[in-house]
């Protein structure tokens, strides 16, 4: 904006502010790649809101499972660090102390266990949306495999690369301010 006809370039190793000189290697060193960059912290209050089914979101049901569903309850989480030291992990607003986490492939909102395995199981590295928008999670103990839904059940599944898999396992984040909430 201060600088009008000039680029940001790499020379040398050293970040430089240049005119363009029309080369294909001025080209190559003033082009770089945005990598996502997620906005949300530890300690936030948030909803995700499947991609595919956009009136539905990440929910607690009455027996525990996560499923993706449109109710209006049990559908705000707390970010926090993952629990494994990795990661995310989700914390229910509804059931302080219980965290979305994996168990035989489902999801299940558990109580906290101070197991290793518990804490791998809740915890999930962020990732760019599969479909293209949002953020899909990645499971850290198994990093083959995602969160998605099938059947509104949430599972961690190995990809099949099929536009639904990409859909199913990519949610809209949406911070949530807790004066909102009746």
């Amino acid at each position: 904006v201060n600088v009008p006809q000039r680029f940001f370039r790499h020379s040398s190793f050293n970040l430089w502010i240049h005119s363009s000189d029309g080369s294909d290697l001025f080209n190559k060193d003033s082009s770089f790649t945005v990598e996502h960059v997620f906005a949300f912290k530890a300690g936030d209050k948030v909803r995700l809101r499947s991609v595919n089914f956009p009136t539905h979101f990440v929910s607690r049901l009455p027996d525990g499972r996560v499923a993706i569903s449109n109710s209006e309850s049990d559908n705000l989480w707390i970010v926090r660090d993952g629990l494994v030291g990795k990661g995310i992990s989700f914390e229910s607003v509804s059931k302080p102390g219980s965290f979305i986490c994996h168990r035989n492939y489902e999801g299940w909102v558990d109580s906290r266990l101070y197991s290793e395995l518990y804490c791998y199981d809740s915890s999930f590295h962020v990732e760019a949306g599969l479909a293209g928008n949002g953020i899909s999670l990645r499971s850290v103990n198994i990093p083959q495999r995602f969160l998605r839904h099938s059947g509104f059940n949430l599972w961690i599944h190995s990809s099949d690369g099929s536009d639904l898999f990409n859909k199913d396992s990519s949610f809209i984040f949406e911070q949530v301010h807790m004066a909102w909430i009746k």
